[in-house]
């Protein structure tokens, strides 16, 4: 595919790139989670009255990212209306202060190590 592109590109006279750009999902590949994110969800939960087992939050988790996503809401932004949902569906718990304290420690602190 790529050689044609280039060579329908060099026909019209100029050479263009195949690609424009690659995407890496480097979670749970390269990189994984310092802790499970189950345990996490929970041991922050404990304050916000979340009384899921870490089981049941990684069902809840794991059922969250199997549902059909609208594609505009992946990831927008910053993406926390994705994890939000994804938050909210795995612990029961709405509460904006939780999902807040979770978002930073989980999603923007990136406790996340490289893979051994």
């Amino acid at each position: 595919m790529a050689r044609r592109l280039v060579a329908a590109s060099a026909a019209a006279g100029r050479l263009a790139p195949a690609y424009r750009g690659l995407l890496l999902d480097a979670g749970g590949t390269l990189l994984q989670v310092a802790r499970p994110v189950a345990e996490t969800y929970a041991s922050i939960g404990r304050r916000y009255g979340v009384t899921k087992t870490k089981k049941r939050i990684m069902e809840g988790f794991k059922r969250a990212f199997s549902a059909p996503w609208p594609k505009t809401l992946r990831y927008q932004g910053d993406g926390r209306p994705f994890w939000r949902i994804v938050v909210a569906e795995a612990t029961d718990c709405t509460d904006g202060d939780y999902f807040e304290e979770v978002y930073q420690v989980v999603y923007l602190m990136f406790s996340l190590r490289l893979f051994d």
